[in-house]
């Protein structure tokens, strides 16, 4: 037994909303001076703001060696689904360049959530590999389906220099003494002139950080470099008579799964997303491909990637069953028939339905808080059942009619039930609404429990009356009265 409905979406644990949103910008070449990354920047920040300025507190910006990071500071975690929305459909019209875009959460909080489809490129060719995942990862980006995709490795490139040193003229400027001391010196010079090299890592506090050094040069291309006059033992030769430079662009990220390169996209899907619809978008990636290259085999291969998700459910699942044959149990020990104790437990699925009703008119997810409230609901929602089954069996037992019992019952114990399932219910109202960015991770647990006493104390006073109206409800032997064996209710018949 599965309770899981195809309109309410499935989730571990309910992600929460970020106040913060990372956008990372990779520099197209190494080497860039700090006034040049800010040029790159500005015009991908101030697009930001026009686009989404009044919803933000403050933009923070990290200038790293090979990319930037805009940390961008909501004024409200409530302004994350536009703001999230909006950077991603500009990224995907082309108004804000190729750049990625992460919620920030507190780890308090960060939970990571499982992507819609996870797909793998498996063509023998790194160069076509990297060719079907930009293609592919442009094309899911505009996807209406998609919230955000993700492919590693990036295409990024760098440039390598490749120096070869011409030794033999080298041999002739310098004499075996300072031979090793000079050409240290020349290389040296030759790498710092070309690029920044690290020097030593410093402690600044808050982690370690590199410094680098570089010579200034007037025009920083290579061709410059190697025109650069350089003096050897009173001697001034240029640096292209003793080095050959060449250069040549490679990729700057590999990304590799138990030793072996690994290509991947992982696609998140927008919240009402349904699994079908996951599948048609699985579809129009094979068609993009075969139409993008002509191919008639697909080289690529999609993973499961809701199994966790479902097998965690599924155990939550087992664990509501189980809880229900206790209570089965409990009650079958009290009552000591089967007919009572159904009547007793009838309210249950009521609750359960209830709960399922509320996530899905408040666009929550079935989660293990969701499942942790049904649970919840499946022990408090017999309580009322327990009540109204007690006092109908202790007034028929003093004499009263079938239909008197169950009117007496009700009536003596109506402010009773009010005020006990008002007062839970009231209690889990706040998480049911939910306030601050990590609201949604608890809300569902208030959605489920509150809904789900609420539908089944109403049961409990419809359903439970009609089920003990049946005639057969009560045993009679002898014309003497066999009803619920509660000693105390007994002995008092028959001392009265």
């Amino acid at each position: 037994m599965v309770f899981v409905t195809p309109n309410i979406r499935q989730e571990i644990i309910a992600q929460p909303r970020a106040e913060i949103i990372d956008i990372g910008v990779n520099f197209s070449s190494e080497g860039l001076e700090r006034d040049q990354k800010i040029r790159i920047i500005m015009p991908v920040k101030n697009k930001i703001i026009d686009l989404i300025g009044t919803h933000l507190k403050y933009v923070y910006s990290d200038i790293r060696p090979n990319m930037a990071f805009l940390s961008l500071h909501l004024n409200s975690y409530q302004d994350f689904d536009y703001v999230f929305d909006t950077l991603n459909k500009a990224v995907a019209e082309k108004q804000l360049a190729d750049i990625t875009i992460d919620p920030w959460v507190t780890s308090s909080l960060n939970i990571s959530a499982e992507p819609a489809i996870e797909m793998f490129f498996n063509d023998v060719n790194e160069e076509v590999n990297r060719e079907y995942l930009e293609s592919t990862l442009a094309f899911v980006k505009k996807h209406p389906l998609v919230k955000q995709a993700k492919g590693v490795p990036d295409n990024s490139l760098s440039e390598v220099v490749h120096m070869d040193f011409n030794k033999d003229n080298f041999d002739l400027l310098l004499s075996d003494k300072n031979y090793e001391i000079g050409s240290d010196k020349l290389n040296n010079f030759v790498k710092y002139a070309l690029e920044p090299q690290k020097l030593y890592d410093m402690d600044i506090g808050a982690g370690l950080m590199a410094l680098k050094l570089k010579v200034k040069t007037q025009t920083p291309d290579l061709d410059s470099i190697l025109a650069l006059p350089y003096k050897i033992s009173n001697q001034e030769i240029f640096i292209d008579q003793l080095y050959k430079v060449s250069s040549e662009k490679v990729w700057r990220n590999f990304f590799s799964n138990n030793a072996i390169e690994t290509y991947r996209i992982a696609v998140w899907a927008k919240t009402q997303v349904s699994t079908a619809e996951v599948k048609t978008l699985e579809r129009d990636i094979k068609n993009h491909l075969k139409e993008s290259f002509n191919l008639s085999m697909m080289p690529i291969s999609f993973k499961d990637t809701g199994i966790n998700t479902r097998t965690a459910l599924l155990s939550v699942q087992y664990s509501l069953l189980f809880s229900i044959l206790l209570v089965f149990l409990v009650l079958l020990y009290q009552f000591k028939r089967i007919q009572i104790t159904a009547i007793v437990m009838s309210v249950i699925p009521f609750g359960i339905c209830g709960s399922l009703i509320g996530l899905y008119c408040f666009n929550s997810t079935l989660s293990l808080n969701s499942f942790l409230g049904m649970l919840i609901v499946a022990g408090l929602s017999v309580n009322n059942s327990i009540i109204i089954v007690e006092d109908f069996n202790h007034f028929f037992v003093k004499g009263h009619s079938q239909f008197d019992s169950i009117v007496k019952s009700i009536r003596s114990r109506m402010r009773a039930l009010l005020v006990t399932n008002l007062t839970t219910i009231g209690g889990m109202l706040p998480l049911a609404i939910g306030f601050g960015p990590g609201k949604d991770i608890l809300q569902p647990l208030g959605i489920s429990v509150s809904f789900g006493l609420v539908f089944a104390a109403v049961c409990s006073i419809v359903i439970i009356p009609l089920l003990l109206s049946y005639p057969s409800v009560i045993a009679r032997t002898d014309k003497k009265i066999e009803l619920l064996t509660d000693n105390e209710v007994v002995n008092e018949a028959k001392a009265a």
